[in-house]
C-alpha cells in the first residue's frame, strides 16, 4: 500500500464529504427534515454520520503521511474493514439524492471513482 497516495485520497473524500457535515440551523432546512420519507436520513443524520467519517479518514491520512513503513496488520485490517467490507462501511455510504437534490448524485459519482481508486491503492 502507498501511504502518501492513499493518504491523498482519504482527503479527496474528506473534501468530498465536507459539505455535506454542515448541521441545519434555519427554519427552512429544519421544515425540510421533517418531510424526510420514512426510512429516509435527515439532514442532521447526515451531517453526524460524515462528521464520524470525517474524523475517522483524517485520523488515517495523518497516520500515512507521518509513516513511511507500511501499516502494521491490525491497523490496515481497521481501515480496511471501515472502508470497504460489509455493510456499514465507507464503501455502502451514499448521499440521498430525496435530501440533497442533484448535488448528491455528483458527489456520490466523485465518491464511487475516489473508493475505487483507493481500494486499488489499498489492495497494492
Amino acid at each position: 500500500m502507498n501511504n502518501p497516495k492513499s493518504a491523498l485520497l482519504l482527503r479527496r473524500i474528506v473534501t468530498e464529504l465536507e459539505p455535506y457535515a454542515i448541521l441545519p440551523v434555519d427554519a427552512p432546512s429544519c421544515v425540510a427534515q421533517e418531510r424526510c420519507p420514512p426510512g429516509t436520513w435527515n439532514h442532521t443524520q447526515y451531517a453526524v454520520a460524515v462528521q464520524g467519517w470525517c474524523k475517522f479518514l483524517e485520523r488515517y491520512a495523518e497516520l500515512l503521511e507521518r509513516r513511511s513503513d507500511p501499516l502494521l496488520t491490525g491497523e490496515r485490517d481497521v481501515l480496511g474493514s471501515s472502508l470497504f467490507r460489509g455493510m456499514g462501511s465507507l464503501n455502502d455510504f451514499y448521499l440521498d439524492e430525496r435530501v440533497f437534490g442533484k448535488r448528491a448524485k455528483a458527489t456520490n459519482e466523485r465518491l464511487r471513482i475516489l473508493m475505487s481508486d483507493l481500494y486499488s491503492v489499498f489492495n497494492s
